[in-house]
């Protein structure tokens, strides 16, 4: 696998692990229903996506009118068991911005809003890409935000495991 320079990334929440997990792969979908076929969303940022935080409880986190937060992003990341899927940046399936307005049935006003509200939301458009068709598990790495940073899952589960063991 790539490094992370490499990557782009698909953040989640770990709640959402089982169902990924037993489907075997990452699905486009279209849960708020603007485009006219599901996308599968990665972003360039390496850190994390502000437009995660649509994850969590909008109301809370970025108030009633999708303002940006003004929680950290580390604090989101917390508190949504924030977990991210990596693909290298340079995989064939990944569409940018424009090819994924194309692909999703945006036109250029929808297009403007959304990279108006992106920027609401402190994030950038234009390190959005996205696939069409689903991405096998074994093409991705797979990362757990955990004790602030991001760590390889790996890593989490043998330390876990060192701590149930009385190994640490």
């Amino acid at each position: 696998m790539a490094s992370n320079d490499a990557m782009v990334w698909h953040y989640t929440r770990l709640d959402f692990l089982e169902a990924i997990s037993e489907s075997g792969e990452l699905r486009p979908s279209n849960r708020h229903g603007m485009y006219t076929r599901p996308l599968l969303w990665f972003s360039a940022q390496q850190q994390w996506e502000h437009q995660a935080t649509q994850l969590g409880d909008l109301s809370r986190l970025a108030g009633p009118s999708l303002k940006p937060s003004n929680t950290p992003w580390q604090r989101t990341a917390t508190e949504l068991e924030a977990i991210r899927f990596g693909l290298s940046a340079s995989d064939p399936r990944l569409l940018n911005w424009r090819q994924t307005c194309t692909a999703g049935g945006l036109n250029r006003e929808m297009r403007k809003q959304r990279e108006k509200l992106a920027k609401a939301m402190k994030s950038e458009a234009g390190k959005w890409l996205t696939t069409i068709a689903p991405v096998p598990l074994s093409d991705l790495c797979y990362q757990v935000w955990y004790q602030g940073s991001w760590c390889d899952a790996d890593e989490v589960i043998k330390f876990l495991e060192g701590v149930i063991n009385g190994n640490t």
